[in-house]
């Protein structure tokens, strides 16, 4: 049995599709739409995918069973609701079909004007039951940037939750890459060449290649990186690291490059976005001679912030989840500190920070500080809010 999504259009613009709602109808397998539809929607739906025009005052009992046979039958079922949440017939289907056992999955449009914000409530009321999957009927919001999103949105989206991307960042090559470019045919040079985030290996490579280098250029430096993400980004250009800390935070690997051996008159190399001065600052005052780089620039992204602003407001987020300070940041100024009933989720206590002190709550910190320790935190919450009743 597959699942059926209701998927809010909003103004029913193609363009205006929410990302999360054009990828679920670029893999349907039936595609359910009302009259009067703007046919360039249906353009986006595979061409082997079943159409299932619905006529006006079919009612809620016939559809629902229509769609319960589509869903017998293909894997996703995508049923086009016009506006930016659910209307009084989608909903009423939604009920029909939840009570019968048949997976729901809602995805929230972009907002038109206010209208259907009484039905959220209801949407998040009724139709959240207990499944197997944790975050069943959960609707998530992941704040990464676009190029980045795809790992967290798949780890939620394992676990039942309905993820809307929304970008709050996005990253941008240095305004000069000059400094960086030099460090790289200089790398031979240094002791430590010690990496912070996956963007760092990523836009650090980009330059080694514009110099005609390749991983050879670092002789006989030694390399750290932060965490696993970082890790798995040096392994994809065929380098293990020679440390990573056990916890994934600057403090940690500050310690564990002092535990290496003396960092008096070493030369380390730190290509970096702009960030906390703990790394930098630490290994200057045990000796180090420490050569910070931009290797990328992060920036706000706003083109979703009126949108996640709406929906917040409406009630139809669930839970809003930041993996660094960046987001955060961008968040508190694009969309505001209003959170409504939505839980903030964050990787680690950097990012905890960065929210309290842009006057966010924070409801859940992943103690694994990745993706998946973030991931599993949130579906602890959601099963620690189950018996209380609070979203399903």
């Amino acid at each position: 049995m597959g699942r059926v999504c209701f998927l809010a259009i909003g103004p029913g613009t193609p363009g205006l599709l929410t990302l999360r709602g054009a990828q679920r109808l670029e893999h349907a397998g039936a595609v359910a739409f009302p009259a009067g539809l703007d046919p360039r929607l249906l353009e986006r739906a595979p061409p082997a995918a079943e159409r299932i025009p619905l006529a006006p005052g079919a009612g809620a009992a016939h559809v629902a069973d229509r769609l319960a046979r589509a869903a017998a039958t293909h894997r996703t079922v995508v049923r086009l609701v016009s506006g930016g949440l659910l209307d009084t017939e989608a909903h009423a289907e939604a009920a029909l079909l939840g009570r019968a056992g048949v997976e729901i999955e809602i995805i929230p449009g972009v907002p038109v004007a206010t209208a259907g914000a009484a039905l959220a409530g209801e949407a998040h009321g009724e139709l959240r039951r207990p499944e197997a999957r944790p975050l069943f009927g959960w609707t998530v919001v992941v704040t990464r940037t676009a190029a980045q999103a795809g790992d967290l949105a798949r780890l939620l989206d394992e676990r039942g939750a309905s993820v809307l991307e929304v970008p709050l960042i996005r990253v941008e090559a240095p305004v000069d890459d000059a400094p960086l470019r030099a460090a790289i045919r200089g790398l031979a040079a240094f002791d430590w060449v010690v990496f912070t985030s996956a963007n760092g290996v990523e836009w650090f490579w980009t330059a080694l290649e514009h110099e005609s280098l390749d991983a050879r250029a670092f002789g006989a430096a030694r390399i750290a990186c932060i965490g696993p993400g970082t890790a798995a980004a040096l392994a994809r250009r065929g380098i293990r690291p020679d440390l990573v800390p056990d916890a994934y935070v600057g403090e940690a690997l500050l310690d564990a490059l002092e535990r290496a051996g003396e960092l008096s008159g070493k030369r380390i190399l730190l290509p970096r976005a702009a960030g906390r001065p703990v790394l930098p600052d630490g290994l200057r005052a045990r000796g180090a001679e420490v050569v910070e780089v931009e290797a990328y620039r992060t920036v706000p992204e706003t083109a979703g912030a009126a949108a996640l602003r709406s929906w917040i407001a409406a009630d139809a987020i669930d839970a809003l989840t930041f993996t660094s300070p960046s987001a955060v940041a961008s968040f508190a100024d694009s969309v505001g500190t209003e959170t409504g009933r939505a839980l903030v989720a964050v990787i680690g206590p950097v990012t905890a920070e960065a929210a309290r002190t842009a006057g966010l709550p924070v409801h859940v910190e992943a103690t694994d500080h990745t993706m998946l320790g973030l991931a599993e935190a949130l579906a602890r919450r959601a099963l620690q809010e189950r018996p209380a009743g609070r979203r399903v």
